[in-house]
């Protein structure tokens, strides 16, 4: 088995990179899932067109439509490719990224403890070379999101000879062969292309290999080509020498024709004598031609100074372009630097940030499974370390949050993990949805992770609410308030209020209402207010609305703007203060 690379590049640094040597004309994904991997994001980013995205499973497929906005240059495919003529069987196993072809017993060098829960016959599967007649599209780039690739690979027909570059899920130690680093090597070497790099997933016997084009076989071709060029030179010069010696051979036959010429000149001369008396008539026609030509000329001059002094204006117009020119291009050189390691410095930074975070994250957790999808929620991974960080540290004997999600499985999990709910059945985590889309899909969340009694999770459809600020939509929640102040209402409890709805789009200022709408049930007890999205002009216009009332109602507060992926406005209230 060759050598691994081991230093850890961005996958997108990667793809940028093979984009620019080879401009994607024709992208097909087999295993496109649900649309939340790194390559189909990078696609839809980039407005790569067109793309082909298979995936077999149906739930996936669904959620792949749903995620993926549409565009006629992108084609969904709900098919299984298969490798072969035979039968095959669609396997579901209890680890979901690994359902597919592949039995859990070939699977059991990976995942020792894998279990079977479903099997499928394939009826309608289709090998990867009739998948490409059918669409009939110019394709050069191929993803393989998962396994076995070498065996699709080995029925992808004459396809990979056109393909420049090659990005697949790969088995990397030998076992199964069928999956295995080894094999994809030797398939896709034979069709001259090499592997330029191996990316390791979090399980270290799985990754994903990039190939290419191989460049070193085309300079070996281009030799050949330059080899045949000389021999052509050499037929060529061989043909000049012919030449020379037959030109040699029509000079001497040339002298003869002049020979031949000169008698016939003599008798021409004669002629040209007679020919001369007629000029001299025609002189006088000519010099009275030449008159009226002089007086041609005199015209002519006049256009011509008028054009010389207009072409005079255009040089030097041209020289003051040129001359702007070179200007626009020193600002532009001089600058051009500084922004692309500003933007360079930004991606790194970002990518550095989310890398910590969930790590953060998996170090929390510690039931054994992990939460994925951060970028298609609306938290960031780093603002799920912050509040896991908050949960543990405070204790809350209440925690409510305004628009479920990613979120609200993190905080349970959490509670969960730290065991603060246990005993107490006092305290309580409460979260609410507007949308019965959402808060359907939390629910489904809650229960898969088994942390759905964690959470007490309400459809409070928007309704119309007001103050002296304005007119807004907020939650239905009255109810479920009133009876919360009246568990906490002995002493002074700790609060965490996450405001993360309803959207920007429900109408200005949207996440505003929270506090008020807060304070009127419960306001004497310390508050920890968490603000999402506060980058955002809406959001920081919020935080200032925020303080204001603060202010205005005599209540204690301190605040933090912290930079974040999306910015968070972090505030803690403390009650009304004394008027003692």
């Amino acid at each position: 088995m060759k050598s691994i690379s081991m230093i850890s590049q961005p996958e997108e640094t990667w793809l940028d990179c093979l984009s620019s040597i080879y401009p994607p004309t024709g992208v097909m994904v087999i295993g496109a899932g649900n649309g939340s991997s790194i390559w189909v994001q990078w696609l839809y980013k980039k407005c790569v067109n067109p793309v082909i995205l298979v995936e077999g499973n149906q739930k996936q497929f669904q959620l792949l439509k749903h995620n993926i906005p549409l565009n006629k240059e992108w084609v969904f495919l709900n098919k299984i490719v298969i490798f072969g003529s035979e039968p095959h069987i669609f396997h579901y196993v209890d680890n979901s990224r690994e359902n597919g072809l592949l039995s859990p017993e070939q699977l059991h060098s990976l995942w020792p403890n894998i279990k079977c829960i479903g099997e499928e016959a394939i009826h309608n599967g289709i090998t990867l070379n009739s998948l490409q007649k059918s669409e009939n599209l110019p394709l050069n780039w191929l993803f393989i999101d998962c396994l076995p690739a070498p065996e699709i690979l080995e029925h992808a027909g004459d396809m990979l000879h056109r393909i420049e570059v090659v990005v697949s899920r790969v088995v990397i130690q030998d076992e199964p062969f069928s999956a295995s680093l080894k094999n994809l090597d030797k398939v896709l070497n034979e069709v001259g292309m090499r592997r330029v790099h191996l990316f390791q997933e979090r399980h270290p016997s799985i990754g994903y290999a990039i190939y290419t084009r191989n460049v070193a076989l085309k300079i070996t071709e281009a030799e050949s080509l330059k080899e045949e060029i000389k021999q052509q030179q050499r037929k060529i010069s061989i043909l000049q020498s012919s030449l020379e010696q037959q030109s040699v051979e029509y000079e001497l036959k040339i002298h003869d024709i002049e020979k031949k010429h000169k008698l016939e000149f003599e008798k021409i001369l004669d002629k040209k004598n007679h020919i001369k008396n007629e000029l001299l008539k025609l002189k006088n026609k000519l010099e009275l031609s030449v008159i009226n030509l002089n007086e041609f000329h005199a015209v002519n001059e006049n256009i011509l100074s008028k054009y010389e002094i207009h072409t005079d204006n255009v040089c030097t117009m041209m020289k003051k372009i040129e001359e702007q020119q070179k200007e626009i291009y020193t600002q532009i050189n001089k600058n051009l630097p500084v922004l692309i390691k500003k933007e360079l410095d930004a991606k790194l930074n970002k990518s550095v940030r989310h890398v910590e975070a969930f790590i953060s994250i998996q170090q929390y957790l510690t039931h054994g499974d992990c939460i994925t999808g951060f970028h298609g929620w609306p938290i960031s991974p780093d603002m799920g370390v912050f509040l896991l960080e908050k949960i543990r540290e405070r204790n809350y004997d209440a925690i409510i949050e305004f628009g479920s999600g990613v979120s609200t499985l993190l905080i349970a999990k959490g509670l969960m993990a730290f065991n603060l709910f246990k005993d107490n059945e006092d305290k309580c985590f409460i979260s609410f949805d507007h949308d019965e889309y959402y808060f359907t899909n939390t629910q489904s969340l809650l229960a898969y992770h088994g942390v759905e009694s964690m959470v007490d999770l309400y459809l409070t459809p928007l309704k119309e609410w007001s103050d002296c600020t304005g007119c807004y939509k907020y939650y239905s929640c009255e109810d479920v308030l009133i009876e919360l102040a009246k568990r906490i209402q002995d002493g002074s409890k700790r609060l965490l209020v996450l405001v993360d709805g309803p959207p920007g789009n429900t109408c200005a200022n949207a996440r505003y209402p929270a506090l008020p709408f807060m304070s009127h049930f419960i306001s004497n007890h310390e508050i920890d207010w968490v603000l999402d999205d506060a980058y955002r002009d809406e959001e920081k216009l919020t935080a200032e609305l925020w303080k204001k009332y603060w202010s205005a109602e005599n209540i204690q507060f301190t605040h933090d703007f912290i930079k974040n992926e999306k910015g968070m406005f972090f505030a803690t209230t403390y009650g009304r203060k004394s008027t003692s």
